[in-house]
C-alpha cells in the first residue's frame, strides 16, 4: 500500500568480493581469449539488475491489466475482452497503469517498455497484448501495475528507500510515498 519493494533479486549473480571475475563456467571458459571490451561487456551484463533494466514478454500474468480494465468499463464477457474495450481505451489504460515509461524508481539503469504505437495496433494486435504477448515491459513495471490493482485501483510508484538517516545529526527523512491517478475503483480491498 505504500509501493515499498521488499524483497528484489535476480538470477544468476555474482560475487560480491570478487566482482571483476567471471561468475559462470562458461564465462570462465572463454575469458582469457576476450579483448577487453568484451570483457567490460560481460561484466556490465553480470552486475545488470534484471527486475529493473531488462523487459520482458509477461505472458498471461498481464491478463490481470486486461480483465481490470474491461471490469472497470463494465464490458466483462466470457471472451474477446481486448477487442470490446478496443485500442484507444485499452492504450488509455495501459499508460494509466504507468506501462508506456519508467516507474522512476532510485535504481540506475531503468529500462522502459516495448509496445507496438497505438495508431498501428489493429485487432490482431490489440488482442495479443489483451493476454500478454507481443510487446516487453520489465519484471518492475508489471508488478506495480498489479500493485495498483491491489492498491485499491491507486497507481503507487515503488520505491527502494523508505526513509534516510544522516549519519552526523542522527535525523531520519521519510521518503514520501508518491501516488498517482485512480486508475480504476474496482480494486481488492
Amino acid at each position: 500500500r505504500n509501493g515499498d519493494i521488499l524483497a528484489m533479486a535476480t538470477y544468476t549473480s555474482y560475487d560480491l568480493n570478487s566482482p571483476y571475475e567471471p561468475h559462470t563456467e562458461e564465462l570462465k571458459s572463454e575469458w582469457n581469449t576476450m579483448d577487453s571490451q568484451a570483457k567490460s561487456i560481460a561484466l556490465q551484463s553480470m552486475w545488470r539488475n534484471k527486475a529493473v533494466s531488462d523487459t520482458y514478454e509477461p505472458g498471461s500474468v498481464f491478463k490481470t491489466v486486461t480483465a481490470s480494465a474491461a471490469l472497470q468499463e463494465g464490458i466483462v464477457t466470457n471472451i474477446g475482452l481486448g477487442q470490446k474495450i478496443g485500442v484507444t481505451k485499452y492504450y488509455e489504460y495501459l499508460r494509466k497503469f504507468g506501462l508506456f515509461s519508467k516507474t522512476g524508481i532510485k535504481l540506475p539503469g531503468e529500462a522502459n517498455s516495448i509496445f507496438v504505437k497505438e495508431e498501428k495496433a489493429g485487432p490482431v494486435e490489440l488482442a495479443t497484448i489483451s493476454f500478454g504477448q507481443r510487446f516487453e515491459i520489465t519484471p518492475l513495471q508489471m508488478i506495480t501495475a498489479v500493485s495498483s490493482i491491489a492498491n485499491n485501483g491507486v497507481y503507487i510508484k515503488p520505491r527502494i528507500v523508505r526513509s534516510v538517516q544522516n549519519s552526523v545529526t542522527g535525523e531520519i527523512t521519510d521518503m514520501p510515498i508518491e501516488t498517482g491517478e485512480q486508475i480504476i475503483s474496482i480494486g481488492i480491498s
